[in-house]
């Protein structure tokens, strides 16, 4: 009964007053799931999800299956990489670097994260984080914007 009163009383109200939208997906919903294709013992299935309720095995073993080197009878046929931190391109003294882990892999850097933090810091003014696919620099901000490519 009363999620009925709530939801009238939300129909009610003008749109213009409401915190989110009526009738649109928000939260997780605006995200399309991604999945990756499997081949398990030679039957393609369009996620690890599906897989997992098929086979009766938990998605978690699949993973390792699927990760392991020397098992053949599990593959991956699409791979999403996620793409976190290395969104931004670095520069150091001038020399551009294509993400957070190549400067670690130069060596000027023990970890991604010091990379980062570095780049936030006031102290290191040479380091500086660039944002991929900009042309403008904010005002006050340790972020360069890189032209687009």
């Amino acid at each position: 009964m009363r999620l009925k009163l709530e939801k009238n009383l939300i129909e009610k109200t003008p749109s213009n007053l409401l915190y989110n939208p009526k009738n649109t997906p928000h939260n997780f919903q605006k995200k399309p799931r991604i999945a990756q294709r499997v081949k398990i013992h030679a039957t393609i299935y369009s996620s690890i999800a599906e897989a997992s309720r098929i086979l009766k095995k938990s998605s978690r073993t699949i993973r390792l299956k699927l990760d392991d080197p020397l098992n053949f009878e599990y593959e991956r046929l699409e791979y999403h990489r996620h793409i976190y931190f290395d969104e931004y391109a670095v520069e150091v003294d001038g020399q551009f670097y294509s993400s957070t882990n190549s400067v670690v892999e130069a060596g000027l850097a023990k970890t991604t994260r010091q990379v980062r933090d570095r780049c936030r810091s006031a102290k290191w003014k040479n380091w500086l984080l660039v944002k991929k696919g900009r042309t403008t620099i904010p005002r006050g901000s340790r972020v360069k914007f890189a032209d687009p490519k």
